[in-house]
C-alpha cells in the first residue's frame, strides 16, 4: 500500500457508469476474428475494433488469435495480460505467450513506438471485453454517485516498479494499471482526455487514498496513451466499466 505520490495531475471531471463481473460464453471464440480490408487487416474483439495491421503480417496475426481462442478455453484471469518486452520484442501477452507482437512493419504503418503500440491494443482489449459483458453494480461506484469531480496523479520509474500491491499484484509501470480507494480489484476504468481527445482502460490494482482530493493514481504508461504526462493541468472524464477477474467458457 502506498502513501505518497511522484507525480501530479491537476482536476478532472469524472463520469462513471458502473458495471459487474465479466464471464465470456463460449460464443465469445467467434468474436475475435480478422477481417481482410484489401492491404490492411482488422482485428476486432466482441465487435470492438482493436487495431488494424499491413495485409503482410496476417499469419503472425493469425498465431496469436489462436493463442487468444486456446487461452479462453482454459480459462484466464485478468492479470494475466500483460505488455512485454521478450528478446527485444515488445508486444501483448498472456502469460509468457504472445497474442500481439508489435512488429516492425506494424510500428511503422502507424507511426507508433512498440511499446505504446502495444499498451494501445491491451487498452483496447479491456474495454471490447468490459463493454460486452459488464453491468451496473454499486460497489463499483465511487461514493454511490455517478457522477464526481476530482483529481488524479500518476507513478512509476525505479522507486515504486518492483513493489507489491495491495492487490498482491507486483507493479510494473508498463502496464496499465491504477490505484483506488475502493474501487474492487480487477475492476476497468476509462480515462478520457478531452484535451488530447485520448483515452485509456486500466485495470485497478492497488489501494490509494484520496489526498488532496484525487481519485486516482495511474500508471506511467497509462499517464503516455493519454498524452498528459508532463502536462500541468488536465481534463479528464471517467467511466467504471465493471469488474472483470476471469475470462473464460462456461
Amino acid at each position: 500500500m502506498r502513501t505518497t505520490k511522484a507525480f501530479h495531475l491537476p482536476a478532472i471531471v469524472v463520469v462513471l457508469c458502473c458495471m459487474a463481473v465479466l464471464t465470456v460464453p463460449t460464443a465469445a471464440f467467434a468474436q475475435v476474428v480478422l477481417e481482410d480490408r484489401g492491404e490492411v487487416v482488422a482485428l476486432r474483439a466482441e465487435g470492438y475494433l482493436v487495431g488494424t495491421f499491413p495485409a503482410s503480417v496476417k499469419p503472425q496475426l493469425e498465431t496469436g488469435v489462436e493463442q487468444l481462442r486456446r487461452h479462453f478455453r482454459r480459462g484466464i484471469p485478468i492479470s494475466a495480460f500483460h505488455v512485454r518486452n521478450r528478446s527485444g520484442q515488445w508486444g501483448v501477452f498472456i502469460h509468457d505467450h504472445p497474442i500481439l507482437p508489435a512488429l516492425p512493419q506494424v510500428c511503422t504503418y502507424h507511426n507508433t513506438p512498440p511499446r505504446l503500440m502495444a499498451s494501445i491494443w491491451l487498452s483496447r482489449l479491456y474495454t471490447a471485453y468490459a463493454m460486452r459483458y459488464a453491468r451496473c453494480t454499486r460497489e463499483t461506484m465511487i461514493s454511490d454517485s455517478a457522477v464526481t469531480e476530482g483529481k488524479v496523479s500518476w507513478y512509476g520509474g525505479p522507486r515504486w516498479n518492483g513493489n507489491r500491491t495491495a492487490s498482491g499484484e507486483v507493479f510494473d509501470d508498463k502496464q496499465l494499471t491504477a490505484a483506488a480507494r475502493d474501487l474492487p480489484f480487477n475492476t476497468l476504468v476509462q480515462l478520457t482526455s478531452p484535451q488530447t481527445g485520448k483515452s485509456v482502460t486500466v485495470r485497478i490494482t492497488d489501494r490509494f487514498f484520496r489526498y488532496k482530493g484525487r481519485l486516482f493514481d495511474i500508471s506511467r504508461s497509462a499517464a503516455e496513451l493519454l498524452d498528459i504526462k508532463g502536462h500541468g493541468v488536465a481534463r479528464v472524464r471517467v467511466r467504471v466499466l465493471g469488474k472483470l477477474d476471469h475470462l473464460s467458457s462456461p
